[in-house]
Parts: structure tokens; C-alpha cells; sequence
């Protein structure tokens, strides 16, 4: 009986120590207000219960966050000891990010420079720093005020730099200006966990304005990620729209990615850049510019050419351009697949294949016919023996 009573005391909660319900109000104000002395009054008190944390207001903010979203410099410095900068509010920003937003609206960021500090003794979640997520923010004033306190090298735990976050969709004019802060502290040619640089993640995310900065500033286009894919590949990839509004534009980017990358260069599976448009179904002039610079006969680790991913995804567009460098062996395995549905190139290629086919058919008829039209030979007559005898 004695043992039961244990375990019930045992399971029993103990009441968490905190402030009174009248102290907890005056503490969310003293930290909305500024009022310093009055938080430190409180603090103590705090203290002097024993807590291990200080409470949340209702909307979840903790103290810090409050001081920290007015802007008060003096009441963040006390309440640094007891507090977490790591601390997450459910919105997903921390204290330092609410400095910074006040430090943007009000042009005081002697609180967020007290954070940026605090922040610069440990790693973030996930090893990410305030700078890579004001990267990825394009926050140019951010970037600004946190680029003394975090080394832009620095990579979270995929790999990934301030630099690189920039390209996740910044927009053009911020992208340039962040760029133009980072890139002197920068490593433009670090690689993240899956090997791909700042360029090569410009470029699949579509962010050509990035990538041409990149490329100024000196990227190097022949680096291939973990894949064997360059940043031509990439390119080649991704590339799959229809509308000619930016074709231009579009078409002088993938010269320059050319010029500067290594055309016949071949990825983990023995794919040069041709064969990965035509796989990937890039729009039509990517696969025009790259069959007039590599070789379209190469074939990849599994013995494939360009022209047989063309007519394996079913490529109308890519098999047309194809066309004419297709060996004959290549159009009849078309014209079986496809029947006679082709573009102008390869129309043109399938009917002079079917003519020499109905030509070689009409010859081998004729062949035929001529050897059946024939008489068979009389056999040769048996030899007679002679007897030895001789005639007189």
C-alpha cells in the first residue's frame, strides 16, 4: 500500500515555478515599452523562482522577441542571459529577425546588432546563418548590416552558401546588389552536398539574370555536380519553353554557357548535352543549336544516340532536327514506331526511304520472276561404258 502511495506522489505533476500572472503582464510590457529598469526588477524576480525560461505572451512571443520587435537595445542586452536567440517563434522568425524587420521600418538596428553578436558564438538550425536566410530573403539592407558578423563561406548542412541561397528566386535587381556584397568574401565555385555551385543553381532554377552576374564575376561552367552534370547540361535540362518572347535572350545565354562550358563533356551515364535536351524534352531551339555543335551520332553508356531518346520520349521536334544525320537502320525503326506522322526533314526522309524500300522490293520481285519465267537445263546424259572390245 505504502509503495502504491509512492508511485501516485511520484506521478503526480509539480507545479512549474513562474512569475504571477500580474508580473508576467508587466514584463510583456516593460519589453514592448523599453522600460529597462522595470525588466530588470523583474528579471530578478523571475530568478528568484527558480523558472528555467520566461514566459510567452499569448501571440507565443517570447520576451526577447518583443524587445526585440520595438527595437530596444538596453532591454535585449538584460534579457540576453536569460533568453535563447535561437528561439523560434511559430511564424518561423527569431528574435534577430524581428530586429531586423524594426531595424528596416525605423532605421535603429543598434538591437540587431546586439543579436547578430549573440547569433555569431553558435551555429543556427540546420548550420543555416541570419546571413544565408537574409540571402535568400534578398534583403539587401540585411545582408548589409549582418556581413561583418557571419562569414559568407560558411555552408549549412546541405552544403549550401549565402551565395548559393541568393539563387532560390531573388529578385533580378536585389540578386545584383547582394551579389555584389558577397561575392568579394565569397567562394564563387563551392560546391554543395550534390556538387552543384552557385551557377549551376542559378541555372536550374532559371535565374539567368544570377548566372550572367556569376558568369562576369568569373563562375567556372565546366564544374559538374555529383551527376557528371555541367552547367550546359543543366541548362539543356531545364530549357522546355515554347513561347519565343524571350527567345532571343534565351538563345544568347545558352551561347554564352557554351563558349564558356565543356561541350562534349558527358555526365555519370555517357550523356553529352544533346542527348540530355532530347531526353529531357527541351524545346525545340536548344536541340537545333546543340545538334549543330555536337556530335549527334554519340551514343551514351547504354548504347543510346540522341535520335533514339527522340524517338523513345516521342520528341517531334528533336526528331525532325535529327533527321538528317539519322542512319537508315534509325528511319526504319521510325517508320515502324511512328508510321509516316513526321515533320517537313524528317517527311522527306522517311518517303526516299520508302521509295528505295519499294525500289529494292520491285527489284527483288522482278529478280524473282525472271528466275521462275526460266526452262530448267536437261540434264547431262549418263556416260556409256565401253567394253574393252575393239571394232575392226
Amino acid at each position: 500500500m505504502a509503495k502504491k502511495n509512492k508511485i501516485a506522489e511520484s506521478t503526480q505533476k509539480t507545479p512549474r515555478p513562474m512569475l504571477s500572472p500580474q508580473d508576467q503582464e508587466a514584463l510583456f510590457s516593460a519589453c514592448s515599452t523599453g522600460d529597462a529598469l522595470a525588466l530588470e526588477s523583474l528579471l530578478q524576480a523571475h530568478v528568484a523562482t527558480g523558472a528555467s525560461k520566461l514566459p510567452k505572451n499569448q501571440d507565443g512571443l517570447t520576451p526577447l522577441m518583443l524587445a526585440a520587435q520595438q527595437g530596444h537595445a538596453e532591454c535585449v542586452k538584460r534579457l540576453l542571459p536569460h533568453s535563447s536567440v535561437f528561439k523560434i517563434h511559430e511564424g518561423g522568425n527569431s528574435a534577430l529577425d524581428f530586429a531586423l524587420f524594426h531595424n528596416n521600418h525605423h532605421g535603429n538596428n543598434e538591437a540587431a546588432l546586439i543579436l547578430a553578436t549573440a547569433h555569431q558564438e553558435r551555429p543556427g538550425k540546420n548550420g543555416r546563418t541570419p546571413l544565408m536566410r537574409a540571402a535568400c530573403l534578398d534583403n539587401v539592407e540585411d545582408i548589409r548590416l549582418l556581413l561583418p558578423f557571419f562569414d559568407p563561406r560558411a555552408q549549412d548542412r546541405k552544403g549550401r552558401t549565402a551565395l548559393m541561397v541568393i539563387t532560390e528566386g531573388a529578385a533580378p535587381t536585389a540578386a545584383r546588389e547582394a551579389l555584389s556584397l558577397l561575392l568579394p568574401h565569397s567562394d564563387i565555385d563551392a560546391q554543395d552536398a550534390k556538387g552543384r555551385t552557385a551557377l549551376a543553381r542559378a541555372i536550374g532554377k532559371d535565374s539567368q539574370a544570377i548566372a550572367n552576374a556569376l558568369l562576369d564575376a568569373g563562375a567556372n561552367a565546366k564544374l559538374a555536380d555529383h551527376k557528371g552534370r555541367t552547367a550546359l547540361m543543366l541548362f539543356a535540362a531545364s530549357w522546355k519553353k515554347n513561347s519565343l518572347s524571350e527567345h532571343e535572350k534565351d538563345m544568347a545565354f545558352l551561347d554564352r554557357v557554351y563558349q564558356a562550358s565543356a561541350p562534349m563533356a558527358t555526365d555519370a551515364f555517357g550523356r553529352n548535352a544533346l542527348i540530355v535536351a532530347v531526353k529531357n524534352k527541351a524545346a525545340a531551339p536548344v536541340v537545333d543549336f546543340l545538334a549543330k555543335r555536337i556530335d549527334p551520332l554519340a551514343r551514351d553508356a547504354a548504347g543510346l544516340s540522341a535520335f533514339d531518346w527522340a524517338l523513345k520520349k516521342n520528341h517531334k521536334a528533336a526528331l525532325d532536327i535529327l533527321a538528317a544525320s539519322a542512319s537508315e537502320q534509325d528511319i526504319e525503326r521510325f517508320v515502324i514506331a511512328q508510321g509516316h506522322r513526321a515533320g517537313p526533314s524528317m517527311g522527306a526522309r522517311v518517303e526516299g526511304f520508302l521509295i528505295r524500300s519499294s525500289l529494292a522490293a520491285n527489284t527483288q520481285a522482278n529478280l524473282r520472276a525472271s528466275l521462275d519465267r526460266q526452262t530448267p537445263l536437261d540434264p547431262p546424259s549418263p556416260a556409256r561404258s565401253r567394253k574393252g572390245k575393239t571394232r575392226l
